[in-house]
């Protein structure tokens, strides 16, 4: 296939993610440019076989602390965590019904992994407050959160120290503009702090 004509389905592919991912990040606190980055790497653009037959974008596996626990999200939904015998297994959100439905509930668990896991917390997710910031602010703010995330979810490094994970989400994000996303995530009011999520 012409390289023009995969840049051009992977342009509108990501594009799909924009009205998802900023709304949820008006609750996660988790900038959208890095949301549809992530979403877009790990997913090969929604191609991979994760995607496609488990609709998983993410590349999540099961977290233990979904097993057998309820979690409300911010909009009063819920979910209960099923019982897996291989706790290192791949999430599964197939029951969802369809290729879109499985991205919106992929992507309510990629946000709710960064707020239940024990090492994201004290990475500082839980402390960019994005309301009230200006775009730069919040692009650095945006870099800032990557560099103390991501390392944790993909640890690995070049030679020189630095995350090769960061810098394929950074440069995903620049080459298709994600940045807008973020500027209409501060245009509708950023994050304010609201925790997303309870447990029982």
């Amino acid at each position: 296939m012409d390289i023009n004509v995969i840049r051009e389905r992977n342009r509108e592919w990501i594009g799909c993610l924009r009205h998802a991912c900023i709304s949820e990040s008006l609750h996660t606190g988790i900038y959208p440019s890095v949301t549809a980055g992530m979403a877009a790497l790990e997913s090969a653009y929604g191609m991979s076989s994760l995607a496609e037959n488990h609709y998983n974008f993410f590349g999540m596996k099961i977290n233990p602390r979904a097993i057998g626990k309820t979690i409300t999200f911010w909009d009063g939904t819920k979910y209960t965590g099923h019982n897996c015998d291989d706790r290192r297994a791949f999430a599964d959100y197939i029951q969802a019904g369809d290729y879109g439905s499985g991205f919106l509930m992929s992507l309510r668990h990629y946000g709710w992994n960064f707020w239940a896991t024990r090492e994201y917390r004290h990475a500082g997710v839980l402390n960019h407050v994005s309301s009230g910031l200006t775009a730069e602010e919040a692009r650095n703010d945006a870099v800032h959160q990557m560099i103390e995330l991501l390392p944790t979810y993909a640890p690995h490094t070049d030679i020189e120290g630095d995350f090769l994970y960061v810098r394929k989400v950074l440069d995903l994000i620049d080459k298709y503009g994600l940045w807008e996303y973020d500027k209409e995530f501060l245009e509708r009011g950023g994050w304010d702090g609201t925790v997303p999520y309870s447990f029982r």
